[in-house]
Parts: structure tokens; C-alpha cells; sequence
């Protein structure tokens, strides 16, 4: 699809870009005469309006979706814009009315609601229009002296009072537009007006730009901000609006509607001026590619055209920008127009505009080899006397990730459907995405054949390509929408819409058989269509439905919406397949997810319905991109650990929650979507490791294949063996080898973890699951020291053959252990256990220890892993610390803090030995149970012991441990 330049403010040779400028008016009669005889001489002095003090208003922007450019003047526009200040120009035959504007009548707009055009200051009309009076009686006179002056006298009122369209609110509703003006492809326009509202209760005040087709048929409508309660006049703007292909006229609308409830103000009155409607060149990029997808390896080409500017040639630079924001690449080139085809014969407005357009400059960047990843394009265009105008354009290069075919829960919503693209092309583009499931909307007018022949194609052609549809029942065709008697549009839901059998079942009945031949599972209502919920006798109407639509076919499952906060009913209060659980706004973490998904999982039964998920990214505007890719990942792996069939993205296209821009360009998150869902969708999680450097991670297994997720809210790095040729995905679709290194004769992979998760394929998945199963029984030793005590490892072979091979203990210099290499063979899914006998020598220190176990597998090749475990040695219940710091007196303040967690008291003799040099201090301590104590220890000359480590040494008394500690001193 193409991209379009974002509004730069340019205009036509000899037209002002401001609304002419305006002062209050004053009782100053001196200067109001002398401009009244200038006037009357036609000396060509300007008008100058009158201005309230609220002039200097706020500007309030609809929502756009690109960045704007800067403003600037341009001599290349032939185009003019509209404006309407409601002066004079506008009311030519002097009623009060603007001149071509249409107001609406009907029901709900009654005629006495009183519109028309008024003064800004009524006080200020009033002596302009005693001043004609006068003038018209010296008139006469004036012609004699002056026998040029032939016309009537010019209006004073009419150079010196602004006006504006007023509405007075009567207890009615009320609408007024502008006439049609032509509209071009050649162009985008920036709509601003000014409106003020006062004393509104009720009602809301809308302004609208519409577009129209050659039938004058609305194609679309653009809303700017809507307006309620008392304000003062305020600037409102539509920015960056391209017409759409069919429109060939535009024009502004205002409409004041009461609320929802029915409720009309009495009084209050709502005022708009100074509407304009400029149009502004384009700059237009596209890819040679529709969706902007490619390949890797497959030829890029980049094309630009500039629209709305007669310049005999355009030179378009280029910047193509990776996700990180870095320049990769840069082009510049420049084009001669394109001769224009004659195509007098050509009656359609797509052909008019492409006619229109096909002149137009033209330049193209074949882009040189580039990664897979998430990239943009930065397009700019500058003439010699005006700015750039400037756009940006994605694309994404993806490449195999190695699975072979989709599987999984994860899938988008997709309530636009297709959006025009061809069903095989469509179909092949989610394929390529790692779409595995499609919720597709099925809901035709029964004589609608052709849309339900189009949509079973794509249905058929997705399922081809490996993806699952579901369909879903959510708004009839706007032709049907009027027989189910809804009154708001607040109210079509799937609830209301089938409520009544009589109603849907005959409009249902000629679709479903067609559809149903191809979709098993549907869902009733849109995501967060929560209507159902509260309903009386629940079970009932569902299994009302569910038998009237299941009579086309073959049995159907069928799914409603139910939020996460509300209990689900229990499998004898509900006869539907499934839940489709989510929250109203903010997603859950990943972490409360995974604690839902468990506790849904605890209350499930046979007859409970299943649980599917939404799966939306959080909001872009209150997220940075990195902490909305690490959510998204983290989620969508939580889901990986419990049985969801179905998580989806409720759409895609949302540029503020989805994956995709509007237009369908690849957004931030696609990648990292795409990703996530290849790697993980054909495996679940079965567990984590415990790495040396403490590395957050998640394993997932499957029939074929094991993958480890890796991330680190520090950098950290990783060094471990997990097989030949192991390979490294980023979120961003990117696939690496992965570095190793020697160490000790072992080879391993080098792994570098960030914040952002990593996946780890091709994995030895027997390595990897033995990895997990090595434990230790024993959680800590104890401080005996001298004494033997035992420790346990236990181990299990995952793979179905038997494993042989040997198993060395290594362990820290002061401890001492018997026969540390031992050989162990392992039949196919069985355990082991080997037993250590552990010494502490005299020198033993109590904390936390890493010991590890090597493992050699008698193997072609042999395979060499290394496991790091965490050990400590200690006294069970009592814990110890130590903390020191320099006084003002440069002695060292020494604190020991004994906290004893047992249920017996203890006694220690302790003894605080400083650096070699220093005599020790001796302190003795009893401890009751549940109790903590603390003793001080001062040592003079405390600077020169900073940096130096000192030891303590806590003998029990009436027993045989003896606890030794040491601490780093710091001031």
C-alpha cells in the first residue's frame, strides 16, 4: 500500500496563508472617520474586523496518524483553497444566511430552531450601521464634487463587523452545510474552523469534513474534535486528509445533537467561523511489494511521486532507517514528468484520478541487500523556494525461522476482513506472518452471493496455508441492520441482534450453510461484546442460538466474551464452547495472566467452557516501543504454559494497539508478534533452568523441537553447552549462530541477554532437559567442620535410549570430598542419585557456594556439560551479618547482627580478627529463640583498614559448629 506525505503549509503565489488580521473595535471616532472618508474615496484602505478578546484561543487537533512538516510558502500550487468568514462575500443577497448553505429539516431538526449569521459585537454593528445611514444621505452631494464616485456608497458595516453562523439552541436538534466543492487526488487538505459553545447541557456539537463522489454520495466523513458545555472560540483543525479514490467534492458540516438519552437544550448557543479548507501538495511513496513484506533476498524498490506541484522535474532523497534508528542506507535521484495519457473515452473517477496523478514526477530507489528486520523509510521532497515535504514508509524483511508449518493459538481479529486484498495474496501474507488463527467477520445479507463466495475463497485458501478460521456473527449488513429494530447504535450487539429468532433466523439461514461448510467454530458478537453477560436464563438463549444456527450444517462450537474480572458460570449454567476472556482497557501482565490462566485452570470441568484470550499490545501513547515488545513477548510466552487454543489480537490494523498501520504496513510490534508466534506456537512450556548468572528464562518443548527464552533486566552473559549448531532468534525475526569459546577443554556457547527476550533454537532438547532435571536433596550443609556429611544429586534421562557416562563434583578448595568422578548409566526415562561425602576444612566459610557438576556422555561425539548449582552452608535457623563504617574519630565501627530463627537458644563465643597487625576482639552472645542481637566492635586507625576483608569467627558453645564469616570493610 502507499504512504503520503504528511501537510507542509504551502500556497499559491500571491495568497495569504492567515485569516486576515483583526482588532477590537473602539469608540475612537476620529480614526473611524478618517478611515470612513478613506473608504468613501476608494483610497484601497483594507477592512479591519472586529476581535473579541478570546481570540487568542486554543487550537484542538483531530487525531492524526503521521508527523506533521513545517510550514511554508510555495509557488508551485495552482490550486485554491475555500474559505468561508460569513462577511458580506458570503451573504450576498443580504438574509442573514450563507449563500448556497443547506440546512437540515426532518424529524429532530425542527425548522424554528433559529440559525443565521451574526456580529461578533452587536454595539459595534450598530454604529457602523448608523454610519451608512449617514453616508447614504451625503452621498449625493459627494457625487456632485466628486462625479467619478458613480456607484452606490461602499458599506462601513460590511468593511468593519465581523461575522459568524450562529445556532440557537430551542429544544430541538439542528445541521447545516456547506456547498460541494471539487477535491483532487492530487492533493491533501488541512481543515480549520473556529467554534465557541455556551451554555450547551446536552448537546454536543460536531464539525465535520465530508467527502462526496460524482453523485454526490458520501464516501466518507472526518470528525474534528467534538465540543460540549461552555467554551470560548476555539481553533479546531482536521490535519493531513487525503480524499478518498472515488471523491470528487468535499464539504464542511455542523451538526448539534442532543445526548443519548434524549435530552435537548432549551437555551445555549453554538457559534462557527472562519472554515477553511487549504489544499497542500502530497508526496506519495509505495512499495513495489502491496504490504510492504519481503523476503530476504528478494529486490526492494522503492517509488515516489509527487502530486499537486507543476515543476518540471523533482528530486525525492531517501533514508532507509533500521529499528533501532540507525541510517543505513541513503539515495537521492531526480525525474522528469511523465507525458500524460489521453483517455477521453474515460468516465470513472478511479481512471480520472490516476489520469490526474500520472504526470505527476516519479523517481525509485532499488534498495541494495538488506537484513531481515523492521526498517523505514524516510522520503523528503524540496523544491529551490520551498521546504521539504516529508514521508515515511515501512517495510519488514523476514526470513524461514524453521517451522515448518503453523500451529498454535496465536491469530488476529479481523473485523474489516480482507480489506480488498486478493483472497491467494491475503491468505499468503498471514502465512508468511505466522498467523495461525483468524477470527473473519461472516455475518451477509442473504442475497449477498458474491460476498460470501469471496469470503469462503479466503477461507479456504487460509486453511490451505495452515491457518484457523473462526467465524464471527457481529454486525448484519447495514441493509439488514433497520429489521432488528435497535434504537441507538450504542445497542447492536450480539445480545439485542439475537434476541428475537424471528428476526435473524430467516436472514441467517441462506448464509450459514455456505459458511459453515468451512468454519467449525464462531463467536457471537465482536471482541469485548459483553452483552450476553447478566442476561436472565443464560444457558437457555445460548442453546436457543446455538440450535438455530447449528441446523444449517455440521456441529458447531460457538464462543461469547467474558471479562476477566467477572466469574465465569459453572458448566451446568452454560452450554457454549468457549470464553473469549479480556479486560475492558489495560491488559493484564504477563505475570497476572499466567495467575488467572492458573486459577481458570484449577475451577475447570469437563462441561466448563473452554478459555480463549485477547492478546493486545498496550497503548502506544503510554509505552515506549521496547516496554510494549516486552509485554507483548512475555504475555503471549505465559499463555505457552496453560491449554489456550486461541489468542488473538482484536485488530491488527489499530496503529495505537496493533501490530499494523492502518493502511496495513508493518508497525513496531509485528515483527516481535511474528516472532513469538512461529517460535512458540508449536511448543509449551515445561520449565526453567538455573543459570550461573541468574538470567531470567522460560523452556519450551515439543515433539520435534526445544526452544529457550532467555532475557536479563541487566546485560548479563551466559556460557553453556546446548548442542551443535544452535541458533539465536531476536524479536525482530533475525536469526544468528551463536558464538562458543573453550573453556577447560569444554566447548560452549556464549550468550549475550539483555531486557529484550531472545530465543535459542535447534537446542539439544535431551541436553536441555537433563540441564533441568539435576538437583541437589539438601538445601544448605551445615557448619560442622571436620565432620562428614552427605550430599544427594539426583538426575533423570529424558530421552528413551539408555545414557552412559561419567559425572565429576567440583567444590570449593576448603571442602573435601571422596571419589568427586564417578561413572553412572541411566536407562531411557528413569532417574539417578549419587551420593557425595562432604568434609569442611577448618578454613570453611558459611554463605552461599556454586558447586557444579560435570557430565561427560558417552556419545559419537562425546557430549560435555557443565551444571551450576547453589549450595549453602550454614546453621539452620540462624543468619548473620556484618556491617561497618568509619567514624569521626577514624575508628572502624563494626556491627554483628545475629538473628536466631530456631525454636532453642543459642550461645557463641565470637571473635573479630581485623587485618594482620590488629589485635582481635572477643564478644560473647546468647540468643533466644526468635530473637536478634547485636554487638559492637571499634577498631582505631580506621581509614587504613577500607578495602581490607575481616573475619569472623562464632564458636558454638556446648557444641561442635563453628561459624566463620568475612566481610569487605567500607566506610
Amino acid at each position: 500500500m502507499t504512504r503520503y506525505a504528511t501537510l507542509g503549509i504551502l500556497r499559491a503565489p500571491g495568497t495569504s496563508t492567515s485569516i486576515p488580521a483583526r482588532r477590537e473595535t473602539s469608540s475612537r471616532s476620529r480614526l473611524l472617520a478618517a478611515l470612513v472618508v478613506l473608504a468613501t474615496l476608494g483610497l484601497g484602505v483594507k477592512p479591519v474586523v472586529s476581535q473579541k478578546p478570546e481570540e487568542q484561543a486554543p487550537v484542538i487537533q483531530a487525531p492524526v496518524t503521521q508527523a506533521p512538516v513545517e510550514p511554508t510558502p510555495s509557488s508551485s500550487i495552482v490550486a485554491s483553497d475555500n474559505y468561508w468568514d460569513f462577511g458580506r462575500s458570503d451573504d450576498k443577497d443580504f438574509n442573514q444566511w450563507p449563500d448556497d448553505w443547506q440546512r437540515g429539516t426532518g424529524i429532530g431538526f425542527p425548522k424554528y430552531i433559529k440559525i443565521g449569521i451574526v456580529s461578533h459585537d452587536q454595539a459595534a454593528e450598530a454604529k457602523t450601521l448608523a454610519m451608512d445611514t449617514t453616508m447614504i444621505k451625503i452621498w449625493p452631494k459627494l457625487r456632485e464634487t466628486f462625479p467619478f464616485l458613480s456607484n452606490l456608497p461602499p458599506s462601513i458595516s460590511d468593511l468593519f463587523v465581523d461575522r459568524f453562523l450562529a445556532i440557537d439552541m430551542d429544544g430541538g436538534q439542528a445541521k447545516v452545510q456547506s456547498p460541494p466543492h471539487p477535491t483532487s487526488q492530487l492533493y491533501q487538505y488541512h481543515f480549520t474552523c473556529r467554534m465557541m459553545t455556551q451554555g450547551l447541557r446536552h448537546d454536543a456539537v460536531q464539525v465535520s469534513l465530508v467527502f462526496l463522489d460524482a453523485k454526490g454520495k458520501e464516501i466518507s466523513v472526518l470528525d474534528a474534535p467534538e465540543m460540549r458545555g461552555t467554551n470560548p472560540w476555539t481553533k479546531l483543525e482536521i490535519d493531513r486528509v487525503r480524499p478518498p479514490l472515488q471523491a470528487t467534492q468535499m464539504m464542511v458540516r455542523l451538526t448539534v445533537l442532543g445526548s443519548e438519552d434524549g435530552l435537548q437544550d432549551i437555551f445555549g448557543r453554538v457559534g462557527i467561523d472562519d472554515i477553511r479548507i487549504e489544499p497542500f501538495p502530497q508526496l506519495e511513496v509505495s512499495t513495489d511489494e502491496l504490504l510492504g513484506v519481503y523476503d530476504f533476498g528478494q529486490p526492494i524498490t522503492i517509488t515516489a511521486k509527487v502530486l499537486g506541484t507543476p515543476s518540471d522535474s523533482s528530486t525525492v532523497s531517501f533514508r532507509l532507517v533500521d529499528h533501532a534508528g540507525n541510517v543505513l542506507h541513503q539515495h537521492q535521484a531526480t525525474s522528469e514528468p511523465k507525458p500524460i495519457k489521453s483517455n477521453a473515452n474515460s468516465s470513472n473517477v478511479t481512471d480520472e484520478n490516476s489520469l490526474a496523478t500520472e504526470g505527476s514526477p516519479e523517481v525509485q530507489w532499488q534498495l541494495p541487500t538488506i537484513q531481515p528486520g523492521f526498517y523505514r523509510v524516510l522520503s523528503s521532497f524540496a523544491e529551490d523556494r520551498s521546504t521539504s515535504l516529508s514521508t515515511v514508509t515501512t517495510l519488514a524483511v523476514i526470513e524461514s525461522l524453521g517451522v515448518d508449518e503453523l500451529s498454535g493459538p496465536f491469530g488476529w481479529s479481523l473485523p474489516k476482513g480482507d480489506r480488498g486484498i486478493e483472497p491467494r495474496e491475503f491468505a499468503e501474507w498471514l502465512h508468511k506472518l505466522g498467523v495461525a488463527c483468524v477470527k473473519y467477520p461472516c455475518w451477509f445479507a442473504p442475497n449477498d452471493q458474491v460476498g460470501m463466495e469471496r469470503a469462503s475463497t479466503l477461507i479456504g485458501r487460509m486453511q490451505s496455508h495452515g491457518t484457523r478460521t473462526i467465524g464471527v456473527l457481529d454486525i448484519p449488513p447495514a441493509s439488514e441492520l433497520p429489521a432488528y429494530e435497535i434504537p441507538a447504535a450504542r445497542d447492536v450487539v450480539a445480545a439485542n441482534l439475537f434476541r428475537d429468532r424471528a428476526i435473524w433466523h430467516p436472514r441467517l439461514e441462506p448464509v450459514m450453510p455456505q459458511m459453515s461448510l468451512k468454519v467449525r467454530s464462531w463467536q457471537l458478537g465482536v471482541d469485548r461484546d459483553y452483552s450476553f453477560m447478566g442476561r436472565p436464563r443464560l444457558k437457555e438463549a445460548i442453546a436457543g442460538i446455538t440450535d438455530g444456527l447449528q441446523g444449517f450444517g455440521q456441529p458447531l462450537d460457538f464462543a461469547i466474551s467474558w471479562p476477566w474480572l467477572e466469574p465465569t458460570l459453572s458448566g451446568d449454567d452454560s452450554g457454549w464452547h468457549a470464553n473469549v476472556r479480556s479486560t475492558v482497557d489495560t491488559p493484564l501482565t504477563a505475570n497476572e495472566l499466567d495467575a488467572f490462566l492458573q486459577a481458570e485452570a484449577t475451577l475447570a470441568t469437563v462441561r466448563q467452557p473452554a478459555t480463549w484470550i485477547l492478546l493486545d499490545p498496550i497503548h502506544s501513547d503510554r509505552y515506549s516501543r521496547d516496554a510494549r515488545i516486552q509485554d507483548l513477548v512475555m504475555r503471549m510466552a505465559a499463555v505457552r504454559k496453560h491449554d489456550i487454543r486461541v489468542a488473538t489480537v482484536t485488530d491488527p490494523y489499530n496503529e495505537d494497539t496493533g501490530l499494523l498501520t492502518e493502511d496495513g504496513r508493518p508497525n513496531d510490534l509485528l515483527l516481535p508478534w511474528r516472532t513469538a508466534s512461529l517460535v512458540l506456537g508449536d511448543v509449551r512450556y515445561v520449565g526453567k533452568l538455573a543459570l550461573r548468572n541468574g538470567s531470567e528464562n522460560q523452556v519450551f518443548a515439543g515433539p520435534k523441537r526445544a526452544v529457550l527464552m532467555m532475557w536479563s533486566p541487566s546485560p548479563n552473559v551466559e556460557e553453556m553447552y546446548l548442542g551443535e549448531n544452535v541458533k539465536q532468534i531476536d524479536v525482530w525475526g533475525r536469526v544468528t549462530d551463536v558464538p562458543t569459546v573453550m573453556i577447560e577443554g569444554q566447548k560452549r556457547q556464549r550468550i549475550e541477554v539483555g531486557p529484550m527476550p531472545i530465543f535459542l533454537v535447534d537446542v539439544d532438547a535431551t541436553l536441555l532437559a537433563f540441564r533441568m532435571s539435576v538437583a541437589i536433596v539438601e538445601k544448605q550443609i551445615d557448619s560442622l567442620l571436620g565432620q562428614r556429611q552427605s550430599l544427594n544429586v539426583v538426575f533423570t534421562n529424558p530421552s528413551r535410549e539408555a545414557l552412559v557416562g561419567e559425572m565429576r563434583f567440583r567444590y570449593p578448595k576448603t571442602w573435601q570430598v571422596d571419589t568427586p568422578v564417578r561413572p553412572w548409566e541411566l536407562l531411557g526415562a528413569t532417574s539417578g542419585n549419587e551420593t557425595f561425602e562432604v568434609v569442611l576444612g577448618n578454613a570453611a566459610m558459611v554463605g552461599q557456594y556454586e558447586i557444579s557438576f560435570d557430565f561427560l556422555f558417552d556419545t559419537t561425539p562425546p557430549k560435555h556439560i557443565t551444571v551450576y548449582r547453589k549450595m549453602n552452608v550454614g546453621v539452620e535457623g540462624l543468619s548473620v551479618k556484618l556491617t561497618t563504617k568509619l567514624t569521626e574519630d577514624d575508628e572502624l565501627h563494626v556491627v554483628l547482627e545475629l538473628a536466631n530463627a530456631s525454636l532453642k537458644t543459642l550461645s557463641y563465643d565470637c571473635m573479630m580478627f581485623p587485618p594482620p597487625g590488629r589485635q582481635y576482639q572477643r564478644r560473647f552472645v546468647r540468643i533466644a529463640p526468635q530473637e536478634t542481637v547485636t554487638r559492637d566492635f571499634y577498631f582505631s586507625g580506621g581509614r587504613e583498614l577500607i578495602g581490607s576483608r575481616m573475619l569472623l569467627r562464632a564458636i558454638e558453645q556446648d557444641g561442635q559448629r563453628v561459624v566463620n564469616f568475612d566481610t569487605l570493610i567500607t566506610p
